[in-house]
């Protein structure tokens, strides 16, 4: 398992009107393309409090790559972008990938978990 790991900083005054649009649209089609959601987290304290935090999981790189090319794909999400973009929310984006360790509650392990003993 990997987990996609997306930090979006937008501008704080775009920050509830894109919420609200990535709830209603975005998020029930990459619901149904992209698979598993792990969740979507705000900075409630620090120095951007405009910063959003949203992870998925996938089996591979090969599945991620095959779901998100399926996404990019749809006129529906073509569509979704296109007011984004017309919204201007960004000021930065980054995205990393992850594996969980094998400690991880609720995740499937990655890592060999170490000898006990």
């Amino acid at each position: 398992m990997i987990i996609d790991h997306r930090l979006y900083t937008l501008k704080p005054e775009k920050l509830k009107t894109w919420m609200s649009g990535w709830e209603h649209v975005a998020l029930p089609l990459e619901k149904e393309l992209l698979g598993t959601f792990l969740g979507m987290f705000t900075t409630e304290v620090g120095p951007n409090l405009s910063e959003v935090i949203h992870m998925w999981a996938y089996d591979s790189m090969g599945d991620r790559e095959l779901r998100r090319q399926r996404l990019a794909d749809d006129p529906r999400w073509k569509a979704y972008l296109l007011t984004t973009t017309e919204m201007a929310p960004f000021v930065s984006l980054s995205s990393r990938i992850i594996r969980p360790t094998c400690f991880s509650p609720m995740l499937e392990p990655r890592y060999d978990a170490p000898p006990t003993a």
